[in-house]
């Protein structure tokens, strides 16, 4: 209906219907945002059809690191719909943290060949709700390096360990994979 209308010139018939006006304020209310249509041109071809590779080149963050215990106390709507968005991955499992879903959504981003980068806490490299995604980083894509903060600090009044990882998605998961520790120096100096 949308795309036909879109075609059409007829977008005004469509905003005055009953099932845009709900759709569009539940959107709004709950500040969806939808990639590929915010970003047409990396997923789209001119002509619509979606293109062969699609996705962006390089996506890097710094996702939130909220925990599973407070997402379950203040928000359980949101988790429960997170949930119901990526059921049909294995990569989300257990009491998972926030930056897990952020980490897969961003891999489903990534082209083939494009790189993405986190910096998350070090529990991503040891946590059991964290091993399929783990699997997944090594067996499907190319791990470039991991940069280990170690028992430092990355942000002021945040007390977790960090790292910072780069992964080649979709790209050559045989190659060897670089560990850098940056103990006992400063790497902001």
């Amino acid at each position: 209906r949308m795309a036909t209308a879109l075609r059409d010139d007829s977008w005004s018939e469509v905003e005055q219907q009953v099932w845009y006006q709900s759709a569009q304020q539940i959107a709004d209310d709950e500040n969806f945002f939808h990639w590929e249509m915010e970003f047409p041109i990396v997923f789209y071809e001119q002509n619509g059809e979606r293109k062969d590779n699609s996705g962006f080149d390089v996506v890097i963050g710094n996702p939130p690191w909220l925990n599973a215990w407070r997402m379950t106390d203040k928000m359980p709507k949101k988790r429960n719909a997170i949930r119901q968005v990526f059921d049909s991955s294995d990569l989300l499992e257990g009491h998972w943290d926030l930056y897990i879903p952020f980490t897969i959504q961003s891999l489903n981003l990534c082209r083939n060949g494009g790189r993405h980068s986190f910096i998350l806490p070090n529990l991503m490299l040891t946590e059991k709700y964290a091993k399929n995604l783990r699997r997944s980083l090594l067996s499907d894509h190319k791990l470039e390096s991991i940069l280990d903060f170690g028992e430092k600090n990355v942000f002021d009044e945040v007390e977790r360990q960090s790292i910072v990882y780069v992964v080649d998605v979709g790209g050559d998961n045989t190659a060897l994979h670089e560990l850098q520790r940056c103990a006992g120096t400063d790497p902001f100096n």
